[in-house]
């Protein structure tokens, strides 16, 4: 990395370890070392094992990886959801569906083998565990209302700052 934040005073540990382990048995994939440390990194708890972290940003080149960390930390949250003591309502959206629903498009088959439920209509895209923890891709106007637990926002750049001011961050209280 060419820039990150010291780990703040209130860390006592991190989900990462575990997290990104279970993503490489999960998905059947290796990590790439940066991968590996901005899991450990954005998953870095308090005593109570609440996230130190409120927000996190990212940013890397083009097929460094970036998606597959998205979808395995994704997928560990909802898979981990008794870690954060309620449902997990994850909200995905970026600079348009395609993006977003390309993301989680490679956890369908995953999702669907372990029971899950996975809906394709464009503009509704999902997946929900049988515990209710859902991942949702949404249109940067449609992300709006939800219970959002986790937000994530893809290809920020060319994301209206209202996306995320007015339609993320109000339901992340």
């Amino acid at each position: 990395p060419l820039a990150m934040t010291p780990p703040p005073a209130d860390a006592v540990g991190s989900y990462g370890v575990d997290a990104a382990a279970w993503i490489e048995r999960q998905l059947r994939i290796r990590l790439r070392w940066w991968q590996r440390l901005a899991v450990v990194r954005q998953l870095e708890h308090r005593a109570d094992g609440s996230l130190v972290w409120r927000t996190v940003v990212e940013s890397c080149p083009r097929r460094a990886g970036k998606s597959v960390r998205i979808r395995g930390l994704v997928l560990w949250r909802l898979a981990h959801a008794e870690l954060f003591g309620e449902r997990q309502e994850i909200v995905h959206t970026g600079s348009d569906l395609a993006v977003c629903r390309k993301v989680q498009k490679q956890a369908w088959r995953w999702a669907e083998a372990r029971g899950w439920t996975v809906t394709r209509t464009n503009g509704k895209e999902a997946l929900e565990s049988p515990d209710g923890d859902a991942w949702l891709v949404r249109a940067q106007n449609a992300c709006y209302g939800w219970d959002t637990t986790l937000g994530v926002v893809d290809e920020s750049w060319d994301v209206k700052p209202e996306t995320v001011s007015d339609g993320l961050e109000p339901s992340l209280m």
